[in-house]
């Protein structure tokens, strides 16, 4: 059995690629509580029971079907939330959506679509969550702060390369990491730690469906170990920080 503090874990698009295997190794890596939102049932119950029945399992894994595109679903997730755990010591704010068009052919209604998931849905999910992370600053024998976690691209660094049709989807994450270092700035003095992770190409169903002739440079599982590993351990050493993690420069 491991030593390590019991965390109560939120994931965001839990249910399948990066979130759902970030949350399979963080299941393993502890005796921790674990909550995966995703928009699909049948995806989010498949994805729990896959979990609890992974060889090492440690944790206790609920979901929770919520859209962050909807008001309603936003208004109503504290509540919610806290029906399955009074307190967040991590939130990994992972849910990505992902047109990829020509600048010329995308709509308005294209950038609302990615940038209502990966921006607005993101920001307001964390403002509603706020209360129940700071309640997780302040639970006994637990770390000194909770870890806010934005999962973004290496498309949204500045300087990094840039791939056709992205336009929509890179500028989202380039507003998810000025979002990180506002959330970190807001949020230091509650003991709230908040860090970016500008990922490189992964071979998720996503990227396989916009890039479907080019190899991604690492698999769900290898980005899940270091996802889960940064944060359950390295939130203490890093706020307001944005971590490119990719095997190429830019």
């Amino acid at each position: 059995m491991s030593n390590r503090i019991i965390m109560n874990v939120v994931i965001t698009g839990g249910n399948k690629g990066i979130g759902f295997a970030t949350a399979k190794q963080i299941a393993c890596d502890g005796v921790h509580r674990i909550l995966i939102l995703g928009r699909d049932e049948n995806l989010l119950r498949r994805a729990v029971d896959e979990i609890m029945f992974t060889e090492g399992n440690q944790s206790e894994v609920f979901y929770l079907q919520s859209d962050l595109t909807s008001e309603k679903d936003l208004n109503a997730l504290k509540d919610r939330v806290e029906s399955i755990m009074n307190s967040i010591e991590i939130l990994i704010n992972n849910a990505g959506k992902l047109v990829n068009k020509p600048l010329e052919l995308l709509s308005a209604t294209d950038f609302r679509l990615v940038y209502d998931t990966n921006v607005i849905g993101l920001a307001v999910s964390t403002g509603k969550l706020l209360p129940l992370l700071e309640r997780g600053v302040l639970h006994p024998d637990r770390s000194i702060c909770a870890h806010v976690i934005n999962i973004s691209s290496m498309g949204g660094l500045q300087g990094s390369i840039k791939f056709n049709g992205l336009s929509a989807y890179s500028s989202s994450k380039g507003a998810v990491l000025i979002l990180t270092e506002c959330m970190a700035e807001e949020f230091k003095g509650k003991h709230i730690h908040v860090n970016g992770l500008a990922l490189g190409s992964v071979s998720t169903e996503m990227f396989k469906d916009a890039f479907p002739d080019f190899s991604a440079a690492v698999s769900p599982e290898k980005m899940g170990i270091f996802i889960a590993d940064f944060a359950l351990q390295r939130a203490p050493l890093f706020n307001g920080k944005i971590i490119p993690v990719s095997s190429s420069t830019p």
